[in-house]
């Protein structure tokens, strides 16, 4: 099952690597990129954000999440995209999806989207219209979404963390 894709059933080995606890700095990084998907993204401010050098940021990264603080951006922009065509009934376009993703270059969304999803955008965008708003019989995408957000969320100490990771 590892072709490469991002799996719907392990979010792309994350919940292998939730066990452990994620440091309060990327913990803090996450959130904050969650909250601005659509914004550009610089290293700098986002360690600033964390509390800690880039490279610690970085390096948080890579051995809680196993990617970049760029790719995990990248993931999560596909996943808001995906959501978005699929929760609309066909009634979004590729296009208003990927821009509100944050996503600017066309055809290296596409690229990325169906790296991804095993499946262009507009393939899904097709059949999302062809079954209606909110689809059935697959997992919603919108539970995979809130899951990656409270998987954050969950491991913190701090009660306020706890709570929003249930509230999502």
């Amino acid at each position: 099952m590892d072709d490469g894709r991002l799996s719907r059933f392990d979010f792309g080995g994350l919940m292998d690597r939730a066990r452990e606890a994620l440091p309060a700095d990327l913990a803090r990084a996450v959130k904050w990129i969650n909250a601005h998907l659509s914004e550009p993204v610089r290293i700098d401010v986002l360690a600033q954000v964390a509390g800690v050098p880039p490279r610690t940021l970085e390096a948080h990264f890579r051995q809680y999440l196993d990617t970049t603080p760029l790719g995990w951006l990248r993931r999560m922009r596909l996943a808001a995209a995906r959501q978005a065509l699929l929760t609309s009934g066909g009634a979004v376009s590729v296009t208003a999806a990927a821009t509100r993703a944050g996503f600017s270059q066309l055809g290296r969304f596409s690229g990325a989207y169906r790296e991804a999803f095993g499946e262009l955008p507009s393939q899904t965008r097709r059949r999302a219209g062809q079954r209606g708003p909110h689809g059935t019989g697959e997992i919603d995408d919108r539970a995979v979404l809130l899951t990656w957000r409270a998987v954050t969320e969950a491991y913190q100490v701090a009660p306020d963390g706890c709570s929003a990771a249930l509230d999502d």
